[in-house]
């Protein structure tokens, strides 16, 4: 009896064994997987040496009211999940700079949004809760910068017991379709673009104590399902800045890209505090700097010859932002 029994185990090894050798995958060498269960896997081709400490992913099914399906991954590879039969879409992001960026409408993948909270705009070299009473920003919506995100969807995944059905969404594979595939693939791509803000040839920046930035006209958010930026209006963004060297200002920080579809007015803010405690700001028309750029994910702003007046040698510290104390300096200078 114990010989049969281990002849019949046997004989269901070797069958699942042919089985599974039988499956084949999408780019990736098959091995077995219980038929609940699927693979999920990242392809970084769309954004070459990026390794997110931790990704999720989210199917939206289209034919119940069922709440989304999510599920995190403390890597940048993918592994298995377990899902219910049914037509989804799906949406992957990093979820590793959740700190600050942020996501609404998140019940829906058409209104899958990435977004920050809004804050003040001295937020950057204040802190969060700083509350100025005064100043430049009454009638500015600022908004936090944000972190790098890197997103992909796929649409109308079809999840049986015998595996995904789908058209795999990045370039390695836009010929192709998966049939009773055992691998969901996503290909993230970058969202966010790295905007690099440089001022030069900066007179008497010796009596500045602090600086900071803002530009305004940029997106308020990028809708990961729908692939595109939100349009609906603008805010401004607010960033820090450093001195480099005696005479130069250099500030980075991580935003949306332009709007071609909104073409908005960029203006770049640059707020000085000096050490007599006198307080300015100049405003520059960045719009063309902005629309010219040839990469969409990197932008760089150069300002060359701001005037700023001479500290008049009496240190207050250059932290007071009373009613009276802004100056808003016009000058034209080359950018």
């Amino acid at each position: 009896m114990k010989d049969k029994v281990l002849t019949l185990s046997f004989l269901l090894g070797a069958l699942l064994s042919l089985s599974a050798c039988n499956q084949k995958d999408l780019y990736f060498p098959d091995d077995f997987v219980e038929e609940s269960s699927l693979r999920v896997r990242f392809d970084w081709s769309q954004a070459p040496g990026v390794d997110p400490s931790s990704m999720t992913v989210l199917f939206f099914p289209l034919d119940t009211l069922a709440e989304s399906y999510r599920f995190d991954f403390d890597n940048a590879t993918g592994g298995t999940i377990d899902l219910p039969p049914g037509q989804y879409h799906a949406i992957c992001r990093n979820n590793d700079s959740d700190e600050v960026n942020l996501f609404v409408g998140t019940d829906n993948f058409d209104t899958y949004e990435l977004v920050t909270r809004d804050c003040n705009i001295f937020e950057p070299v204040y802190g969060n809760g700083f509350e100025s009473p005064a100043g430049p920003d009454k009638d500015l919506d600022c908004h936090l910068s944000m972190e790098p995100c890197y997103s992909s969807e796929q649409t109308e995944l079809t999840v049986t017991e015998k595996g995904v059905s789908y058209t795999p969404n990045g370039n390695v594979a836009d010929s192709l379709s998966a049939v009773n595939a055992r691998t969901i693939w996503f290909f993230p791509k970058k969202r966010t673009a790295t905007y690099i803000v440089e001022a030069k040839n900066v007179k008497n920046l010796s009596g500045a104590t602090l600086i900071s930035g803002a530009i305004s006209g940029m997106s308020p958010g990028y809708f990961l399902g729908e692939n595109k930026l939100n349009n609906s209006t603008t805010v401004t963004v607010p960033f820090s800045e450093k001195t480099s060297g005696h005479s130069s200002i250099t500030g980075e920080f991580y935003a949306l890209p332009y709007s071609e579809q909104l073409k908005p007015k960029n203006s770049l803010n640059m707020f000085f505090w000096l050490s007599d405690g006198r307080h300015f700001y100049y405003t520059f028309d960045v719009t063309e700097q902005m629309r010219d750029s040839n990469n969409p994910l990197l932008y760089r702003i150069v300002i060359d010859g701001i005037d700023l007046p001479m500290s008049e040698g009496s240190d207050t510290g250059g932290f007071d932002v009373g009613t009276d104390e802004w100056k808003d300096i016009n000058q034209d200078i080359s950018m």
